[in-house]
């Protein structure tokens, strides 16, 4: 395969801001929790619009583009997709094929593997409205090197031509320029990330597992206090995002009394998680710590829980579980004060979507 003049060059642009794109954006990049595991580059992207006369303008609908290694541009490593006659208010950003090494096709018994993936945050704006993106994983088939990807971000898209307005006299007409994009490929850690002093979890426990949990906390507007609480979390459980469903988390927030201070704990406050396979099991505690995550300010703060009680056959296995945290959030937050006493607000509450990683704790030996 070889490169153009004018696609070599992007590819030197592309190889010289890599670093800074990725690393220096915190909003195109995942909460902890996350590490980064495939880079690719996109040469020989097409991007195909249709005319749609009566508006005088090329549409876009499609996107499409080979993924070849970041360190061995000859070397192809999967495929993207994306069919922009979905609507955007599903935030389906495509799918992304990535071919299987040998030892993974021998397990699986394919190929390949897919991801495919919504938007969570859009940043800058390229040519034609190409925006650099974050998307978060909602669906992967097939075993192998996309099994575990739970975020993938789409950076310094290039478009190497503009669609000649003059050519879009009939509609449905197409036409398809180049483009040029990196993508990166994270997947979700088997260890739980660094976590604040006040929310180390006491020596001599051990994580034993995890769940990637997403949802929505409710809040309600607190007159007293004049401001929104946290009255509900509530949340689909999975062993990573987009992954096998596993089962849910609960927790019932009390809003705090005369009697009570909002630094006091209420042991009737409890947050549950639960698992519905056949070894499933429950687990309830109380909050003991919060605190905010340095990397991500802006989202739901992170958690504490001690374990109340254990219920199920697995807690005799693994359990019982002493400890859980709520960690690596993303989202969860309440409205801005702008929307403070508002009735169109308060009789109905606020509900704001969330994601985080649930990492369980024993004391057991392993």
């Amino acid at each position: 395969m070889f490169a153009t003049g004018l696609t070599l060059l992007l590819l030197l642009l592309l190889a010289h801001q890599r670093e800074a794109l990725i690393i220096s954006s915190k909003l195109l990049t995942p909460p902890p929790g996350n590490s980064l595991a495939i880079r690719a580059l996109a040469l020989d992207g097409k991007l195909t619009y249709v005319c749609e006369k009566d508006g005088g303008e090329w549409v876009l609908a499609q996107k499409r583009a080979s993924l070849m290694d970041q360190t061995n541009h000859t070397k192809l490593i999967g495929y993207y997709t994306r069919n922009y006659a979905i609507p955007f208010s599903s935030r389906h950003m495509g799918e992304w094929t990535l071919i299987n090494s040998e030892g993974d096709e021998a397990e699986s018994g394919h190929l390949t593997s897919v991801v495919y993936g919504k938007m969570l945050v859009t940043k800058g704006r390229g040519q034609n409205k190409l925006r650099n993106f974050l998307a978060q994983a909602t669906l992967h088939r097939y075993e192998g090197a996309a099994r575990r990807v739970s975020y993938i971000a789409e950076i310094n898209t290039k478009t190497l031509a503009r669609p000649s307005m003059s050519k879009c006299k009939a509609n449905n007409n197409t036409m398809t320029v180049g483009y040029t994009s990196e993508y990166a490929f994270w997947t979700q850690d088997v260890l739980p990330p660094k976590v604040p002093k006040s929310l180390l979890v006491p020596s001599k426990h051990h994580n034993v597992e995890a769940f990637f949990a997403q949802g929505n906390v409710r809040f309600t507007y607190d007159h007293k206090m004049g401001s929104w609480r946290q009255r509900r979390v509530i949340a689909r459980l999975h062993d990573v995002p987009g992954g096998v469903r596993l089962g849910g988390f609960s927790y019932n927030i009390s809003l705090p009394t005369v009697a009570k201070s909002l630094s006091e704990k209420n042991s009737n406050d409890l947050a549950c998680i639960n698992i519905d396979n056949p070894n499933g099991f429950e687990v309830c505690g109380i909050l003991e710590s919060m605190a905010s995550s340095s990397a991500h300010q802006d989202s739901l703060s992170w958690s504490l829980f001690r374990v109340t009680s254990n219920n199920g056959f697995i807690t005799k296995i693994w359990g019982p579980f002493t400890y859980f945290h709520m960690v690596s959030t993303w989202g969860g937050l309440p409205p801005p004060a702008s929307y403070g006493p508002s009735v169109a607000t308060t009789s109905k509450g606020w509900k704001s979507y969330f994601t985080c990683i649930f990492w369980l704790y024993t004391s057991k030996e392993a």
